[in-house]
C-alpha cells in the first residue's frame, strides 16, 4: 500500500503544479478560449480594434497572452487619457469689463 499511497501523492502534486502555471503552452482552443474569457472579464479597457488584433495574436502561454493584454491595455488608456485632454477645453477666463462671449 505505500507504494500506491506515493504514487497517488505524486499524480496529486503533479496536478497540483500543472494547474497554476502559465508558462505551460496552451493549445489553440485553449488560448483562444482563455484570450476569450480575458476580453470578457476586463470589457471597454481595450478598444475593439485592439480586441480583433489581440484575439489574432499567436502567443500560446497565459503569461505571453497576459503581457500582451497589459500593453494593449496601457496603450488603449494613454491613448483614451489623450483624447480627453484634447477634448477638454479650458474655461473662458472672467474678465473685469465684462466683455465676454455675447449672450
Amino acid at each position: 500500500m505505500p507504494a500506491c499511497s506515493s504514487l497517488a501523492a505524486l499524480v496529486l502534486l503533479t496536478l497540483a503544479c500543472g494547474c497554476g502555471d502559465k508558462t505551460r503552452r496552451l493549445s489553440e482552443q485553449e488560448a483562444l478560449n482563455y484570450k476569450t474569457r480575458l476580453l470578457a472579464s476586463h470589457v471597454g479597457e481595450i478598444s475593439p480594434q485592439q480586441q480583433n488584433e489581440f484575439m489574432r495574436r499567436a502567443e500560446r502561454t497565459e503569461a505571453k497572452i497576459d503581457a500582451v493584454f497589459d500593453q494593449y491595455r496601457e496603450r488603449f488608456a494613454a491613448q483614451k487619457a489623450a483624447d480627453e485632454a484634447r477634448f477638454e477645453s479650458p474655461a473662458p477666463a472672467a474678465t473685469e469689463s465684462g466683455s465676454g462671449p455675447p449672450r
